[in-house]
């Protein structure tokens, strides 16, 4: 169950991993009835049904993932500048994580308010970044949590940190 927890939070379901299956199910039975309605087979026509939705479930699961790490892998340097300037303004690193949250690309500032969220919460700091890791599913992410997460246990400048971060991220991608 965490494997699918983690390919529905990927793929940016919100809901719960019982809503999912109970609609999974629902929609293969809905299928087979169909199909048996075209070809009297029985059972094997909700064996059908059932397999088409789980295939078809995963494919689009699939595309989702795809289509938003492509997006966050596009949004993300830009986001870390946002939080760079923040800093550097004075503005602390929460509320440029929260400009984030309201200025980036939707599926970006979704998590990004979701962090903000948990951080509010009471969650860890370094905790939050690493719950992160598996609902974006570009590598970047899990770079800027061991990153952030090392930040917050040493200390030093938040800014120069970042900047670092998004310029070693850009260079990957050259």
């Amino acid at each position: 169950t965490q494997a699918m927890h983690g390919f529905l939070a990927a793929g940016g379901y919100r809901g719960t991993l019982a809503d999912y299956l109970k609609a999974r199910a629902a929609l293969a039975l809905a299928l087979g009835a169909g199909l048996w309605l075209l070809n009297p087979l029985g059972w094997v026509n909700l064996a059908i049904g059932a397999l088409l939705v789980i295939a078809g479930s995963y494919v689009v699961g699939l595309r989702a993932i795809r289509k938003r790490a492509r997006i966050m892998e596009a949004e993300f340097p830009a986001a870390l500048d946002i939080m760079v300037r923040g800093i550097r303004t004075g503005m602390p690193l929460i509320d440029s994580m929260r400009v984030v949250a309201t200025e980036a690309h939707p599926v970006l500032a979704r998590e990004f308010q979701v962090l903000i969220d948990e951080l509010a919460l009471g969650v860890r700091f370094t905790d939050a970044m690493h719950r992160m890791v598996p609902r974006v599913p570009i590598p970047d992410i899990e770079f800027f949590a061991v990153v952030m997460g090392l930040q917050a246990d040493a200390g030093g400048a938040v800014a120069d940190t970042l900047d670092a971060a998004a310029e070693t991220i850009r260079s990957r991608r050259e």
